[in-house]
């Protein structure tokens, strides 16, 4: 009796719903290839304090292309290089830096309440400019030099194209790791 050939079971096609397929279209085809993008469900607040509305957006995966690019599956390895703490670290560094320039928050917000007062602003950044300084103390210099290149020198730039060596690559890896890690627990994200 000759044996059947068994079909492989292909998953079932999952309908988007209309709510994703906007959130889906609202980025060209060459930014979803340049960047890293995750889907994230929201609830937004009307202003008397109910839900009023559930939405989806695309998110920036990361802050940094840099960090895009670690936080990203490899097929090579088996779990992924930066966990979603670092990525929140490296994003609250990020802003904190940008702020300290003089730009305004960069964190994403449903509804933002602007200050019309200028002494507000420059006490803001005093207070983002000690924060920097204390972090800085508690990382290692290596660390810090090599955060402070993949994000305030260098933030549209690969891996590759910072460190072109591989091996100095590798160690810079390392150190980011560890220093988003250590501006994790600086932060409050993690407690370790």
């Amino acid at each position: 009796m000759a044996r059947r050939k068994r079909r492989p079971t292909s998953k079932p096609v999952r309908s988007r719903s209309p709510l994703e397929q906007i959130a889906k279209d609202s980025i060209t085809p060459e930014t979803g290839a340049q960047q890293g993008y995750k889907l994230v469900r929201f609830a937004e607040k009307d202003f008397d304090g109910g839900v009023s509305l559930n939405g989806m957006r695309l998110e920036r995966l990361a802050c940094v292309k840099a960090l895009e690019g670690l936080a990203r599956k490899h097929p090579k390895r088996k779990s992924r290089f930066l966990e979603a703490y670092h990525l929140m670290a490296g994003s609250h560094y990020h802003a904190d830096l940008l702020a300290a320039q003089g730009h305004r928050n960069a964190t994403y917000r449903e509804r933002i309440d602007i200050s019309s007062q200028g002494e507000g602003h420059i006490t803001r950044r005093l207070d983002i400019s000690r924060r920097l300084l204390r972090a800085a103390e508690k990382l290692e210099p290596e660390e810090l030099a090599c955060l402070n290149r993949a994000i305030r020198d260098r933030p549209d730039a690969t891996m590759a194209e910072i460190w072109p060596n591989r091996t100095e690559r590798n160690t810079a890896r390392e150190l980011i790791k560890s220093g988003l890690h250590e501006l994790a627990v600086f932060y409050g994200i993690v407690r370790f």
